[in-house]
């Protein structure tokens, strides 16, 4: 009897566990809906803001933004561009992030 129990008990925990990972995994509607959440609250920041955060060193954010819009339109050419940018735009990027925003009110993408 307590062999059988055992067995049950086991059962009930193995599917307390599938319950559990099944509640805490993400599909891909939740990480679309994150992403496009992310990009929605970058474009409502103030223009001083996103001027502040297209400084030097910080322009960072607004690379992985365009990243972060590509990746959102499964945008492949963007993608690219955007990982490019990470690796070779960050030093320059800043000042046409700047020029951007003042003049239009957000930074350029492809869009």
């Amino acid at each position: 009897m307590s062999k059988h129990k055992d067995t049950i008990d086991a059962e009930v925990v193995d599917e307390k566990e599938e319950s559990k990972s099944n509640d805490d995994s993400f599909t891909s509607d939740d990480v679309k809906e994150s992403l496009n959440n992310f990009i929605t609250q970058m474009d409502n920041l103030s223009q001083g803001v996103k001027i502040l955060l297209a400084l030097p060193f910080i322009d960072i954010i607004w690379v992985v933004y365009r990243l972060i819009k590509s990746i959102a339109k499964d945008d492949v050419l963007g993608l690219v561009l955007a990982i490019v940018a990470i690796i070779v735009g960050v030093p320059f990027l800043w000042v046409i992030d700047m020029i951007c925003i003042a003049v239009m009110g957000h930074v350029w993408w492809l869009d």
